[in-house]
């Protein structure tokens, strides 16, 4: 299935109906990279995924967050050349939190193609 825009919209309205982060604070952060018109039109979803997860992964308690890797299993996988940067930020945020993690945990709960590349990620952004 190929990918296209409207993808990284209905995931986001995934994420936000989840409850994980508010409407809010999404908005806050894709307007740092120019709201999601500029996201798409620049053909930067990557980036999207990239700092709602690593927001994701700062701030939600391990349970809350166990919980919403369980039930988005299934569409973090859709799209890997997109949504695995997804998968690895929450595993960087989960890093640079201050609450304490099981990262075992958490890499564990995402989709079985990303486990390993995850398990062995080290690099770091913002």
């Amino acid at each position: 299935m190929p990918y296209d825009s409207s993808e990284f919209r209905k995931f986001l309205k995934l994420v936000q109906q989840s409850n994980i982060l508010k409407g809010e604070k999404i908005d806050e952060i894709l307007n740092q990279l120019g709201g999601i018109e500029e996201i798409l039109a620049d053909d930067i979803s990557i980036l999207g995924y990239e700092q709602i997860g690593w927001k994701i992964g700062e701030t939600a308690d391990q349970a809350v967050l166990l919980h919403f890797l369980t039930e988005m299993r299934d569409e973090i996988e859709k799209f890997p050349d997109h949504r695995y940067y997804f998968a690895e930020a929450i595993v960087v945020g989960c890093r640079h939190s201050e609450r304490d993690r099981d990262i075992h945990a958490i890499i564990n709960s995402m989709p079985e193609s990303y486990q390993a590349f995850l398990a062995n990620h080290k690099s770091d952004f913002p």
